[in-house]
């Protein structure tokens, strides 16, 4: 999978836990957020809440990134079905946090 590239305006980071959701009605992410085209996907659980939200919102039409090292699930097995198994057939990228900030342009960066 390619690095993609994230512009600062289009990408909202998104923690995921068992009781918030991210979509509001109409499949809009957060209200607040305007023109976004990226979703980084964290939190928990790996496999249930995470997956779900963000496989939602790849049916949406935006670019998921699930980062593997910020998710966590009960079992190593459930890991596995999530990063290995379901995550690859949602997520357009899955990578660390280290790879993810080093793609990620600077605070006063005006670069995409």
């Amino acid at each position: 999978m390619e690095t993609p590239i994230y512009e600062r305006s289009k990408t909202a980071l998104l923690f995921i836990d068992p009781y918030n959701d991210f979509l509001s009605e109409g499949g809009k992410v957060w209200p607040r957020v305007k023109e976004v085209a990226h979703v980084i996907a964290i939190g928990l659980l790996a496999n249930t809440c995470v997956e779900s939200t963000a496989r939602f919102a790849m049916e949406l039409g935006y670019h998921v990134t699930l980062v593997k090292d910020a998710t966590a699930a009960f079992t190593p097995e459930m890991m596995h079905a999530a990063h290995v198994l379901n995550g690859p057939t949602y997520a357009h990228a899955l990578p660390t946090t280290h790879k993810l900030i080093t793609a990620l342009p600077a605070e006063n960066s005006t670069e995409l």
